[in-house]
């Protein structure tokens, strides 16, 4: 199975924000069971998720 990352620039999310997206993520990948969610990484540093 091939592996992806994903990398998204969001500037600086508060805790509340990040809660939400990850929520707003599973509901998506809920509806793509073809799709495996492995691990998120935030750099705050970047203004990314991975």
């Amino acid at each position: 199975m091939p592996h992806y990352i994903i990398e998204r620039n969001v500037g600086s999310l508060s805790s509340d924000q990040l809660t939400a997206a990850g929520r707003m993520s599973n509901s998506v990948l809920a509806e793509m069971p073809e799709v495996v969610w492995v691990k998120s990484y935030v750099s705050d540093a970047e203004g990314k998720i991975y």
